[in-house]
C-alpha cells in the first residue's frame, strides 16, 4: 500500500488554495463505499490519526473541504477531519478526507467567529489577531466552537459556518447561536449537518450556498468512530453530540460523558448505536498522549449500552 507524506501546515500559516465553487451537496465518493465514518480532531501523522483511529491514506484519496479541492498542506495537527474509510489488509484506507472547519470568517475582538464564541482549548494552534480571516478547526460545545487549530485564510469566497441545524423561535433557524437567513424555499430537517456560506450580518447570518451532510451521499458506513461534547437532546436517549449531525439509538446510556469532551464508537445502522465512550483530557497535548494510548491498546473504554 502506497502511504502518501503529509505537510503538516504550520502554526497561523495562511491557506491560499483555489477555493473551488461550492455544489449544492457534497459530491459522491467513487462508487458506493463502505466502511467507517470518523469525525475528529488531527493529533499525529505517520498516516492520519483522528478520533483514536490510525488511518491510512493512497493515491485514490480525495481532500476537499467546503468549497471544493483541498490540498495535503493545509491540514495540520488541531485540524478538523472528517473521514470515509475502508478496511484493507487490517487497515483502515481514507477515501475521502473533509476539512470540516465549523467557522470560516473574520476574527473579532471579542474572540467570536460569524457571531459563534469561540474557545480557544488549551495549547490551540496558531491564533492570530482580530481582525484576520481565519479558518477555525475544532468541536461544537452547545453553542460554541471549542478551536483546536486557527489558520490564517485569503480568497475565501464565503463566510461559514458547519453544523447541525435546529430551529429557532426568533427567527425559523440557526447553527449554534447565530440566526440564519435562508434563501426562500428552503426548508432544512432539524438535526442534519450543514455547511452554511454567506455573510454575517447585524442580526444574522445570510445564508447564500449551502451543503447538506457531513459524508457523501454514496459513503455507505457501518461504523462511527466521533469526537466531541453531548448537547441535552428532548427524545431518547436524551442526548445529541453538538454539532455532527447524526443520532444516537435510543438505548444509548450517555450520561456518565455529559460535560466532558469524548470519544464514541460503534456501529452505524441509519442511527448510531455507540458502544463504548472515552472521556478525553481538554488539552490538545494531553489528548495527543491519550490517543496514542488508545492506539496502543492501553485505555480502557467505557460501555455506553
Amino acid at each position: 500500500m502506497k502511504r502518501r507524506t503529509f505537510l503538516a501546515a504550520s502554526a497561523g500559516t495562511v491557506l491560499s488554495a483555489p477555493w473551488v465553487a461550492a455544489q449544492d451537496s457534497l459530491p459522491p465518493s467513487e462508487g458506493g463505499i463502505g466502511g467507517t465514518g470518523i469525525v475528529g480532531i488531527l493529533t499525529d501523522f505517520s498516516s492520519l490519526i483522528v478520533a483514536g483511529r490510525r488511518v491510512e491514506t493512497d493515491n485514490r484519496t480525495r481532500f476537499i473541504n467546503a468549497f471544493g479541492a483541498a490540498r495535503e498542506r493545509d491540514i495540520g495537527i488541531g485540524s478538523a477531519l472528517t473521514i470515509e474509510a475502508v478496511a484493507r489488509q487490517g487497515a483502515l484506507v481514507a477515501r475521502r478526507v473533509l476539512v470540516s472547519y465549523p467557522l470560516i470568517g473574520t476574527l473579532m475582538p471579542d474572540g467570536s467567529v460569524n457571531g459563534i464564541r469561540v474557545i480557544a482549548e488549551p495549547g490551540a494552534i496558531g491564533r492570530p489577531a482580530a481582525g484576520t480571516v481565519v479558518a477555525v478547526s475544532g468541536v461544537w460545545q452547545d453553542d460554541a466552537v471549542v478551536a483546536s487549530r486557527f489558520d490564517r485564510i485569503t480568497g475565501a469566497p464565503y463566510s461559514v459556518i458547519s453544523g447541525d441545524i435546529l430551529p429557532d423561535e426568533a427567527s425559523g433557524w440557526r447553527i449554534g447561536a447565530a440566526r440564519l437567513d435562508l434563501p426562500f424555499g428552503i426548508r432544512p430537517t432539524a438535526g442534519t449537518y450543514v455547511t452554511a456560506m454567506g455573510a454575517p450580518g447585524a442580526d444574522s447570518f445570510t445564508v447564500r450556498r449551502q451543503m447538506t451532510g457531513r459524508f457523501s451521499r454514496r459513503a455507505q458506513l457501518d461504523a462511527l468512530a466521533v469526537e466531541g461534547y453531548l448537547r441535552p437532546a428532548p427524545a431518547a436517549p436524551g442526548y445529541r453530540l453538538a454539532g455532527l449531525g447524526h443520532s444516537f439509538d435510543d438505548a444509548a446510556q450517555l450520561a456518565p460523558f455529559h460535560g466532558h469532551r469524548a470519544l464514541f464508537t460503534g456501529p452505524y445502522l441509519q442511527t448510531f448505536e455507540v458502544a463504548r465512550g472515552l472521556i478525553l483530557p481538554e488539552r490538545l497535548d494531553q489528548r495527543r498522549a491519550a490517543m496514542r494510548e488508545v492506539l496502543a491498546g492501553q485505555v480502557a473504554f467505557q460501555p455506553a449500552r
